[in-house]
């Protein structure tokens, strides 16, 4: 490992991979906002406040909480298919259908690590807020 002075070190260096888990649960639409009315939590509701509050600042105005919701959603639906796809039907697949299927699953994670960078900003503004990581991620 290489030895870096302070004044190199970035946040990346610090955080390589920040795990955000559930945190798109907290965005409008999103499933934590509808167990808040059936389980009232004070300190999800101010959070879920502050993110409302952001995501109508320039800085967060690439963030679409209903477009992100509806491509997890997807991504769980179709992923799903095309993994049964390679993993029960991969003895009948052609070659091509293979490489198709490669494909879909490619852009799949392509468009989720653009979503998730978005979110990661979103989460990280969060914590610098003095929000707590742990229930942040939950």
């Amino acid at each position: 490992m290489e030895f870096k002075s302070p004044e190199n070190v970035s946040k990346t260096d610090i955080e390589p991979d920040i795990k955000i888990n559930n945190f798109y649960c907290f965005l409008p639409g999103a499933h934590y906002r509808h167990l808040l009315k059936e389980y009232p939590d004070l300190k999800k509701q101010n959070i879920m406040d502050t993110i409302d509050k952001l995501l109508l600042t320039t800085e967060f105005s690439d963030i679409n909480p209903q477009e992100i919701l509806a491509y997890y959603k997807y991504m769980q639906d179709r992923g799903g298919e095309l993994v049964d796809q390679l993993v029960y039907e991969e003895d009948t697949l052609s070659g091509e259908e293979k490489q198709k299927i490669e494909s879909e699953l490619d852009e799949m994670k392509r468009k989720y690590k653009d979503y998730n960078q978005k979110l990661v900003r979103l989460f990280k503004k969060l914590i610098e807020m003095g929000f707590d990581r742990n229930l942040l991620a939950r």
